[in-house]
């Protein structure tokens, strides 16, 4: 006769894991709270942040309005300055003479380089 004899562990034992592992609706709870505050803390920054960016960027783009309004006027008034009439007057000013005739240099390929 062939007999198998088990050892089962006592039921002391098995009530004992059960109870460890066990789940905790209190741990559940209080980390799912801190979790939720977490990202509403988040959140909070995230949309400082947005708010602020926001900001720069307004105040960037009426700097980028106000700078193209003196470009253009300056370019207006380089436009004044450089006109041809103001340019016949300045090298009047300066003692500049018309040419009359022009007289070229001619200059040999031989002649261009010396020792």
């Amino acid at each position: 006769m062939n007999t198998a004899f088990t050892l089962s562990p006592p039921i002391s034992i098995i009530r004992k894991l059960v109870l460890k592992i066990k789940f905790s609706w209190k741990a559940f709870w209080i980390s799912s709270f801190i979790l939720i505050i977490t990202f509403i803390f988040s959140y909070i920054f995230q949309i400082n942040a947005l708010a602020e960016e926001t900001y720069h960027i307004q105040d960037y783009q009426n700097k980028i309005s106000v700078l193209a309004q003196e470009n253009d006027i300056l370019l207006s008034s380089s436009l004044k300055q450089n006109s041809l009439s103001n340019i016949e007057t300045l090298i009047k000013d300066s003692g500049f003479e018309r040419i009359k005739k022009i007289h070229y240099i001619q200059v040999l390929e031989r002649q261009v380089v010396a020792r």
